[in-house]
C-alpha cells in the first residue's frame, strides 16, 4: 500500500505468524512423522501470503481491518490451547512426553562404557543415537548374554513386542538367537513376539519385565538391577560373556576381505 511505512508490515507479519505459534510447534514436533506436514505448512504461509497481498487504502478501513485482524487470530490463538479433559493428553503433549523418554533412554545408553556389550529395547527412534559401539544387538537377542539390557519401559514404538505364552509350542521368530530353556513362560513368550518396522503402536509390557526380572535377577541371579526409574530399566550382568568377535567385523576390518570378494566378482564375470 502507497505511504505505509515498512515496520507496518513487519508488525502485521509478526502479529500474524505469532498467533498460530502454537499449531506450528504441534506440526513440528508430532507432524514429523506425517505426510500432511507440507500441505501444513504451505497453507498456513499462503493465508500470510494473500493477508499481505491484500491493497487496503491507508486510513479508517485500514485501522478496522487490524483490528478485526488481531481479534480473529488472538481467538485462533485461543483455540489452538483449548483442551477437553475426558480425551487426555493432546497430540503435541504426547510428542512431548516421547521426547522426554527418549533423551532419558539415551542418556542411559550412553552412559555405558563403549567396551560393554548391550543388548537394547527401546524407541525404534532411539536407534539411531545408541548404536554407535561394536557390541549392541536389539532384543530379544543375546538378551541374557550382553553385560546390560537397557528396556524403556514406557516407549509405544518399540520394534519387537512379546506375544502370549504358548503352552510350550515354541515357534521361532526371526532374529530369536536363544537357546531354550524348558519352555519357560519368558522364552515361551519371546518366541511368540512379533517384529514392528513402524506403524502399528508396540509396547515395552510390564509383564515381560517382570518376567525378566524373575529369569535373570531372581531365579538365575545372572543380572543386578543397575539403574531403574520411570522410564528406563538397565540391568547389568555379574560376569561378562565373551562374544566371538571376527577381526573383520572390527573398525576397518572389512577392508581385508575386499580382495577376496572382489577376485571371486571377477573370476564370475560372464565377459572376462
Amino acid at each position: 500500500c502507497k505511504g505505509v511505512p515498512a515496520r507496518v508490515y513487519l508488525g502485521s507479519f509478526l502479529l500474524v505468524a505469532s498467533a498460530p505459534a502454537s499449531h506450528w510447534f504441534i506440526t513440528l514436533v508430532n507432524g514429523g512423522g506425517h505426510h500432511l506436514m507440507p500441505i501444513t505448512t504451505t497453507v498456513i504461509l499462503a493465508v500470510i501470503l494473500t493477508m499481505g497481498a491484500m491493497k487496503i487504502e491507508r486510513g479508517r478501513g485500514l485501522e478496522s481491518f487490524r483490528l478485526a485482524a488481531a481479534l480473529g487470530l488472538f481467538l485462533f490463538c485461543l483455540a489452538g490451547f483449548h483442551r477437553k479433559a475426558p480425551r487426555g493428553p493432546g497430540p503435541g503433549e504426547q510428542a512431548l512426553q516421547a521426547m522426554a523418554t527418549n533423551q532419558a533412554t539415551i542418556a542411559a545408553m550412553r552412559s555405558i562404557p563403549k567396551e560393554k556389550s548391550v543388548v537394547y529395547w527401546t524407541s525404534r527412534n532411539v536407534e539411531g543415537f545408541v548404536v554407535d559401539r561394536n557390541d549392541i544387538w536389539r532384543f530379544p537377542s543375546y538378551f541374557d548374554l550382553a553385560d546390560y539390557l537397557v528396556m524403556q519401559k514406557d516407549t509405544q514404538d518399540t520394534f519387537f513386542e512379546a506375544g502370549p505364552e504358548t503352552g510350550g509350542q515354541e515357534t521361532r521368530s526371526p532374529g530369536l538367537n536363544i537357546g531354550k530353556r524348558g519352555g519357560s513362560a519368558l522364552i515361551s513368550s519371546l518366541y511368540a513376539g512379533t517384529h514392528h518396522s513402524s506403524g502399528k503402536t508396540a509396547r515395552v509390557s510390564r509383564r515381560t519385565i517382570d518376567l525378566l526380572l524373575k529369569d535373570l535377577v531372581t531365579d538365575r541371579k545372572t543380572h543386578v538391577v543397575e539403574r531403574e526409574d520411570e522410564h528406563v530399566l538397565l540391568l547389568r550382568r555379574r560376569e561378562r560373556h565373551e562374544f566371538i568377535m571376527p577381526r573383520s567385523s572390527v573398525g576397518f576390518g572389512w577392508i581385508r576381505n575386499l580382495p577376496r570378494f572382489l577376485g571371486r566378482r571377477y573370476r564370475a564375470a560372464p565377459f572376462s
